[in-house]
């Protein structure tokens, strides 16, 4: 006896449930419209390997002003840092800071970092990068 009402329980749970599904409406389904037209999108465009011309490289690299790579030295690690700032156009006197440092004391393994600073003055962007690099650091012995 004491087997049967949980099962009987389960049992009208499911048949009231079931009259109630029965009811229910179902809705056709439903086609999605038609995306807008976007003008800048357009076909590839391939060309054989012989139709071209002419293939040449610069003959020198130069980076921007707003691009430096350099290696820096922290207290524990050595590093080679990549930042870029660039200016806002309608804010003058506003900067977007990006930082990206990869250890190099180990060559099974490199500690890589990122960081971004939005909207901030072009003091504060590099006193927060100098913060950061040095922060960065090993805590253990090597």
């Amino acid at each position: 006896m004491r087997h049967f009402r949980p099962i009987s329980i389960l049992a009208a749970l499911t048949i009231a449930t079931s009259a109630i599904a029965m009811s229910a409406y179902a809705s056709e389904p439903t086609v999605p419209p038609v995306p807008p037209v976007f003008p800048a999108e357009g076909k590839i465009k391939y060309v054989a390997r012989d139709s071209i011309l002419e293939f040449k490289a610069l003959p020198e690299y130069h980076e921007p002003d707003w691009v430096t790579e350099k290696f820096v030295k922290t207290k524990t690690l050595p590093l080679r840092a990549v930042a870029c700032v660039r200016a806002y156009r309608k804010f003058a006197g506003l900067y977007n800071f990006t930082l990206l440092t990869a250890s190099i004391d180990d060559a099974g393994a490199s500690l890589q970092s990122r960081l971004d600073v939005s909207g901030v003055s072009y003091e504060n962007g590099m006193r927060s990068t100098r913060a950061f690099l040095a922060a960065l650091g090993r805590g253990g012995p090597k």
